[in-house]
């Protein structure tokens, strides 16, 4: 649920908290897209060395932390920094999901690993459909008070992922240690 609610509101809250020019606020939004990009494609070299499911628990737990740092964002300059660093951990969190899906504590057979990807979109797709309605209503009269709702509702919402996301993971880090082990 969180993680397209900064996607949906950094030209608003560019415009109506820092005060900055509609053409500056949708070009924050293609610099997050960019930083992005680079977290995407660097998680899956660091998911060689780190394992993607400690990547991505460790990306989720990151990007919270910037959802919440987002309250503390009062220029420009910082906003810029914000919209690089979430946009680079975010990045994370859609690159490294289909690896974690595919490993055989989730996925027994390859055969299944089409049908738990969809799985997990779907719910995503809910969070998606409701998370930024919802934010939208809590900063919608574009106060400091409103963002400030609208922050601490996204990054307490993605921590609540990482809470959820302990789960399979644990999971996965049991296997593995196992494996490691019989070895």
């Amino acid at each position: 649920m969180a993680y397209f609610i900064p996607l949906f509101y950094v030209p608003f809250f560019a415009i109506q908290s820092l005060g900055t020019s509609t053409k500056l606020a949708f070009n924050l939004l293609a610099v997050l897209n960019a930083a992005s990009a680079f977290g995407r494609i660097g998680s899956s070299l660091m998911s060689q060395k780190l394992g993607a499911s400690t990547l991505l628990l460790g990306a989720v737990v990151t990007s919270s932390t910037m959802l919440f740092g987002w309250i503390g964002v009062h220029t420009v300059a910082g906003f810029v920094v914000f919209c690089i660093l979430f946009g680079l951990f975010s990045g994370v969190l859609i690159s490294a999901n289909p690896v974690v899906v595919s490993h055989p504590v989730i996925s027994p057979t390859p055969s299944v690993i089409g049908t738990r990807l969809g799985m997990q979109w779907f719910v995503s797709s809910i969070g998606v459909l409701v998370g930024a309605p919802i934010a939208g209503e809590l900063g919608k009269d574009g106060s400091k008070e409103g963002f400030r709702n609208l922050q601490i509702f996204s990054g307490a919402l993605m921590l609540g992922g990482a809470g959820f996301l302990l789960v399979p993971l644990v999971a996965i880090w049991k296997h593995d240690r196992k494996k490691l082990e019989s070895k």
